[in-house]
């Protein structure tokens, strides 16, 4: 015989103790003509609803109507309070259906469990489920057996939120000043990089990822794409799910070396947190974006005219501003070098001399500043930095090296001025000062 399926939905529509009448109507000849039909017997059904249950409760979403997925990440618990002839026999089972379409890990049906002492019931569902709803509506029931029958709750439905932005930490290169921070990423002198991308509320395993870079190209061809990785080799593993997990990937560096001075480099992350490998519907993380810095900033003094400064006067150049205090027992100098050249301190030299002591005031702050020297005579003697506000950063001893020439490197960051301090007969030159934004 013919069978044509009703929806248990428009039947649910149809009030207790109403009439069901079902009229079929068949054209024998095989036509669409509702006009020549043989008529058959009609049907007639008395409707008996059947009484549900009332509707369960989940306790992180006090408000019954929306789930915030954040506080749903260590446990989710279904909620049934005493039911109308509730006996300790009873067997209770909770039932979390997806939204249509959703992968078969975002439903789940606890297995029965006699009801024991009658009171409110909590029953857990696994957390996972939720990653696999977000931004979609959920249905909620439970169902009692009692011997070989079996009762239904009504429904109850929830949306579950999307994840907050604030709550998705963006990628990060660890090169990249401020501890990967940025905003500058300064690839002058890199000689390593590395990419890395910290856990996220739901993360679980084999969630597929994606990790891309896109910049400009220096040579003017063009722009630059990188994908790190993606599917389908690419899925979360066991170290990354871990608690204040990550995930480090490197950098080709000899590529960010050509990336164009000035210009953004972007970072975009995606997770399938459904479990898909369809990047359509992976979540988008907040992305990161770096300026590139290629130029390396430097004074070698090479094109400062030769000049005296005495105690109490400043000398201002475009690096830098040098003062020499007024208690300094004498001169200071751009000059050439009074020594046979080295492979840093070379050519036009900022020559140090006798007690005393020598500010360099930079134009701006610096997260790390160098420079090299040769002293000659006595020592040892220091060299101080320190940030805007006259906060000492760091110090570093400047010692006898003879005709040898040693390098000062100064990397905490927020440097704002050196301070040279002497305390005897010294000379010191000094050469090739790097700045690093």
């Amino acid at each position: 015989g013919l069978r044509i399926p009703i929806a248990r939905s428009i039947l649910e529509l149809l009030p207790d103790g109403s009439t069901l009448r079902i009229e079929i109507k068949a054209n024998l000849k095989g036509i669409d003509d509702p006009f020549d039909v043989v008529a058959f017997p009609l049907s007639h059904y008395t409707v008996q609803a059947v009484e549900l249950l009332p509707r369960p409760a989940v306790k992180q979403a006090p408000n019954d109507t929306s789930l915030d997925p954040l506080q749903a990440q260590t446990a989710l618990t279904v909620v049934v309070q005493p039911y109308a002839g509730m006996a300790a026999t009873d067997r209770l089972s909770v039932t979390w259906t997806g939204a249509p379409g959703t992968p078969a890990g975002g439903s789940h049906t606890t297995d029965p469990v006699e009801v024991g002492t009658v009171e409110r019931k909590e029953v857990p569902v696994p957390p996972s489920v939720i990653a696999f709803n977000l931004g979609k509506p959920v249905q909620v029931s439970y169902t009692v057996t009692r011997g070989d029958t079996s009762k239904a709750s009504d429904l109850l439905t929830l949306t579950v939120l999307a994840l907050p932005e604030e709550a998705l930490a963006r990628p990060r290169i660890l090169e990249a000043a401020n501890g990967g921070e940025g905003p500058e990423l300064d690839v002058s002198s890199l000689t390593a990089a590395t990419s890395r991308v910290e856990g996220w509320p739901h993360i679980a395993l084999r969630q597929y990822v994606w990790l891309r870079l896109k910049g400009t190209k220096a040579d003017g061809t063009g722009e630059y794409t990188k994908t790190l990785y993606a599917p389908p080799g690419a899925q979360t593993n066991p170290a990354w799910v871990q608690p204040q997990g990550f995930y480090a990937h490197p950098i080709p560096v000899d590529e960010l070396k050509a990336l164009a001075h000035g210009s953004p480099l972007e970072m975009e992350f995606k997770a399938g947190l459904d479990g898909s490998a369809d990047e359509a519907k992976a979540l988008t993380f907040p992305m990161r974006t770096y300026t590139v810095q290629s130029e390396i900033l430097g004074e070698d003094f090479e094109d400062v005219p030769d000049q005296l400064i005495y105690p109490g006067n400043f000398l201002a150049i475009p690096s830098m501003t040098i003062f020499v205090h007024a208690n300094s027992q004498d001169y200071q100098a751009i000059k050439r070098s009074s020594s046979l050249p080295l492979e840093h301190v070379a050519g036009k030299v900022l020559f140090v001399r006798r007690i005393g002591v020598i500010d360099l005031i930079f134009k701006q702050t610096y997260s790390s500043v160098s420079f090299w020297y040769k002293q000659f005579h006595n020592g040892p003697n220091h060299c101080s930095s320190y940030d805007k506000n006259g906060t000492r950063l760091e110090t570093h001893p400047l010692i006898k090296g003879g005709v040898s020439e040693r390098q000062v490197i100064f990397s905490v960051p927020g440097i704002q001025r050196l301070e040279i301090t002497t305390n005897g007969y010294d000379i010191y030159e000094l050469d090739a000062f790097v700045f690093k934004k």
